[in-house]
């Protein structure tokens, strides 16, 4: 044997020193492979609480499309109760004259004098397949 480390020698048989140049690789191959699992399984835990995010999202945007409904709807009710409005004059709003017949100075539905009102609405619960709810 000469004095060269990690030379093979005349056997074929390898010398220490080229293994521990081995083991230092497989090490340093082994602390960046467990780098990259930690790093894994961080995006994995960030991607499923993005997905938890985006689940929350989806659930709180049917919640508003719900309730932009709700609001057209009432918007659209207050519209039709104050369109028979439409059809009176300024001079309709006015107090009437004749009060001393004891008639109620608000118009009724059926053509009475007096001030005109919007239509009274009524709303009817409906269960779950649109029938009546008692």
């Amino acid at each position: 044997m000469d004095g060269n480390k990690g030379a093979r020698s005349s056997s074929g048989v390898v010398k220490p020193t080229s293994l521990h140049a081995k083991l230092h690789n497989k090490r340093k191959e082994l602390e960046n492979l467990t780098v990259i699992a930690e790093l894994t399984s961080s995006i994995n835990q960030s991607l499923l609480k993005f997905n938890q995010d985006l689940e929350n999202l989806e659930e709180e945007y049917d919640q508003i499309t719900k309730i932009s409904s709700n609001w057209q709807e009432i918007i659209r009710s207050i519209s039709l109760a104050s369109s028979s409005l439409a059809n009176y004059q300024v001079s309709d709003y006015e107090d009437p004259q004749d009060k001393s017949d004891g008639d109620d100075p608000v118009s009724t539905k059926s053509g009475g004098r007096g001030r005109p009102l919007p239509e009274t609405l009524i709303r009817i619960k409906l269960d779950e397949e649109g029938k009546k709810a008692v």
